[in-house]
C-alpha cells in the first residue's frame, strides 16, 4: 500500500498532480499579486512627490495635497495586506514543495505521516483558504486602488498640465484565478 514503497501507483500520480496544480495556481495569483503590489509602489512615490508639489506650491492648506495624502494612505494600506498574503502564498507554495517531496518517499519514511490523499487534500484546503483571501483582498482594495490612482492622475494634470501621466490607463488587473 505504498508504506515501503514509492512506485508511480495511479494514485500517487493523481495526488502528486493535485499538490503542483495548487501550487501553480497560487504561483499564478502570487504573480498578480505582486504586479498590483509593485504599480501601487510606483504609483506611491508618484503620490509622494506630488503631494509636496502641491504643498509647495498651493500652501500647507492645499485641499489636493490632503487628497493626495489619502491616495497615498489607501496605497499604503493594499501594500501593507497584499505584503501579508504574499508572505502566506509563499509558505504555502514551498510547503507544497516539501509535501511533494515527502511523497516521493516511501510513507514509512516520511516526516509527515500523511497518506497521499490526505497530503492533496490538505494542498487543496491551503489553496482554498488562499484564495478566499485573494479574493476577498480584491473585493475590499480593488476599487479603492483605482480611485487611488484617478486622484493622483487629477493631480499630476493639475500641477503639470504639460508633462504629466495617466497610470490609471495601465493600472494592472487583479483578475486572480480559482482555477
Amino acid at each position: 500500500m505504498g508504506w515501503y514503497s514509492n512506485a508511480p501507483t495511479a494514485n500517487r500520480i493523481q495526488n502528486t498532480g493535485t499538490i503542483m496544480a495548487c501550487a501553480e495556481r497560487l504561483e499564478v495569483n502570487q504573480n498578480i499579486l505582486q504586479s498590483v503590489d509593485q504599480f501601487s509602489s510606483d504609483q506611491i512615490t508618484r503620490g509622494n512627490w506630488l503631494t509636496a508639489q502641491a504643498f509647495s506650491v498651493q500652501g500647507a492648506s492645499s485641499s489636493l495635497g490632503v487628497q493626495l495624502q489619502q491616495a497615498v494612505g489607501e496605497l499604503n494600506t493594499f501594500r501593507r495586506e497584499a505584503g501579508a498574503l504574499n508572505a502566506e502564498l509563499s509558505e504555502h507554495i514551498d510547503t507544497f514543495i516539501h509535501i511533494v517531496q515527502q511523497f516521493s518517499v516511501p510513507r514509512a519514511a516520511r516526516q509527515l505521516n500523511m497518506s497521499g490523499k490526505d497530503m492533496a487534500r490538505a494542498a487543496e484546503n491551503m489553496t482554498a483558504h488562499s484564495l478566499r483571501n485573494l479574493f476577498t483582498l480584491q473585493e475590499m482594495r480593488e476599487d479603492s486602488i483605482a480611485q487611488s490612482i484617478r486622484t493622483i492622475d487629477r493631480a499630476d494634470a493639475i500641477l503639470n498640465p504639460s508633462n504629466n501621466s495617466r497610470a490609471a490607463l495601465t493600472l494592472p488587473d487583479m483578475a486572480f484565478r480559482n482555477s
